[in-house]
């Protein structure tokens, strides 16, 4: 009998490829195995294989409670060169999953006001319901990587500046 094979990507978005080899880092550097994971945030071991791999589109509360663990703010995982991270130097401003959908939601929506675009208009360019946007712009969805990755494509702005508690949106433009 021949194993069925689970279908990979036919690419990797590149903000997974980027989240997985700094999580990844993060959890080599304190010691920490996927099975270490798992038990501390509930997540399985299957599922943080897959993180690792970026072949699962990883949600904004899961990549939080990662963060968290790790002690590195979820932006600087989003980072593509974050550099040298001080891992659990710092508590993370973003330690629970609602501020991070806060943060995300609020920079989103002030990076959506500045580039003169209506939620409406975001829709046309996602292919998203305009419920959704207002959802993700108040923080109430927990939403994907991937949905993520095309919300700051449409707005003009690098991922991890969306989720950077510091980040002001007008001023980068």
């Amino acid at each position: 009998l021949e194993k069925k094979r689970r279908k990979s990507p036919a690419a990797t978005p590149i903000e997974r490829a980027i989240f997985a080899r700094n999580f990844q880092q993060a959890r080599k550097t304190l010691s920490l195995s996927q099975g270490d994971v798992a038990t501390y945030t509930g997540l399985t071991q299957g599922f943080i294989s897959e993180v690792e791999r970026g072949l699962s589109n990883i949600s904004l509360d899961n990549m939080g409670k990662l963060a968290h663990l790790v002690g590195v703010p979820l932006h600087l995982l989003l980072h593509p060169n974050p550099g040298k991270l001080d891992y659990r130097q710092q508590e993370s401003p973003l330690a629970d999953e609602t501020a991070c959908r806060q943060v995300f939601g609020h920079h989103f929506h002030l990076a959506r006001k500045s580039s003169n675009l209506s939620q409406e208009a975001v829709c046309s360019f996602t292919g998203s319901i305009q419920a959704f946007i207002s959802e993700v712009e108040r923080g109430s969805s927990n939403i994907s990587l991937d949905n993520m990755a095309k919300l700051a494509t449409v707005v003009g702005q690098p991922l991890y500046q969306l989720l950077n508690p510091d980040f002001n949106s007008n001023a980068s433009r």
